[in-house]
């Protein structure tokens, strides 16, 4: 029986030539090979997996260019770079008309967002708090023109450790992908705080009556159910049932969870989940403007 060659995070970055952050990146593209093991703090990779990806997707480095006549302009370099947010004047870059931002009223942390609403919901945004320990929270997600929730790719990191899940709802229910880096459980127990567990979920099954997704302290994406349902349109006090994908920060573990959406009349949406309520100030668009307990929408001086 021959041994499979195999690449940890340490080679990736070594054969890609980026950091290690970087990997982590770019293993989370559509079409990168699957990790043949996840290892507790790591993921491995078939190493001839791998190499073929790499021969069809990998731009050439810049001493390899200049031996075949390649030039490394910017457009080539940014086909394999991780997608990040358009910058003004570039060609045929969809830029973001809405920009939103909240600042945590529960501990002290903010959440900037862009987004564009125009036909469904396109939005990425980072969040940033220091409970349980401090951390930087990175998201993209992608809503149908439905506001059923199509896509959520999640970034969250902090000292010594990194960790990253991305939901995809098609046709035979969601598809979870997760990598991890370093010990973020044993940044929480040197806090005193317990584990986080693993990211993503072992049964996405679970997830499967959810439309929507949570993410833990982010007032943007109440905005998903009350749009979806056309809160704004019902009866006061008529209460609507939905299940949620709900990713937990900072360690990005995905449960569904039951919760209840009922219209007070204009601007006004009660939210319950479990024991918890909380009755939230909504904008003519539904987007949250104060949450209370745990956030309210900052608007420009």
């Amino acid at each position: 029986m021959n041994t499979p060659r195999l690449y940890g995070p340490g080679e990736l970055a070594v054969l890609f030539g980026v950091s290690r952050q970087r990997v982590l990146q770019i293993t989370r593209r559509p079409g990168f090979p699957e990790p043949l093991a996840r290892l507790i703090g790591m993921n491995v990779w078939d190493a001839d997996e791998v190499d073929e990806w790499a021969r069809h997707n990998r731009p050439p480095r810049p001493t390899e260019a200049r031996r075949a006549g390649v030039v490394v302009t910017p457009r080539l370099a940014a086909a394999f770079a991780h997608p990040l947010p358009p910058t003004a004047g570039s060609r045929n870059v969809r830029t973001m008309p809405k920009s939103l931002f909240w600042a945590r009223t529960d501990t002290a942390g903010s959440e900037h967002v862009v987004l564009d609403d125009g036909q469904g919901l396109t939005a990425h945004g980072v969040a940033l708090a220091v409970d349980p320990i401090p951390y930087t929270c990175r998201y993209r997600l992608t809503v149908g023109p439905d506001w059923s929730t199509n896509r959520l790719e999640v970034e969250s990191e902090g000292a010594g450790w990194s960790r990253s899940v991305r939901l995809e709802r098609g046709r035979d229910g969601w598809r979870v992908r997760t990598g991890e880096e370093g010990d973020l459980d044993a940044a929480l127990s040197a806090a005193g705080h317990p584990p986080a567990g693993l990211p993503g979920t072992d049964d996405p099954g679970r997830l499967a009556e959810a439309l929507d997704v949570d993410l833990g302290g982010s007032p943007l994406t109440n905005t998903l159910p009350i749009r979806r349902i056309g809160l704004g349109r019902l009866p006061a006090d008529l209460a609507t049932a939905v299940t949620v994908a709900w990713v937990l920060l900072p360690g990005l573990a995905v449960v569904p969870a039951e919760q209840v959406y009922t219209s007070l009349g204009p601007g006004r949406v009660r939210y319950s989940s479990d024991t918890f309520a909380a009755d939230l100030e909504v904008d003519p668009d539904g987007f949250v403007v104060r949450y209370p307990g745990l956030a309210e929408r900052v608007d420009p001086r």
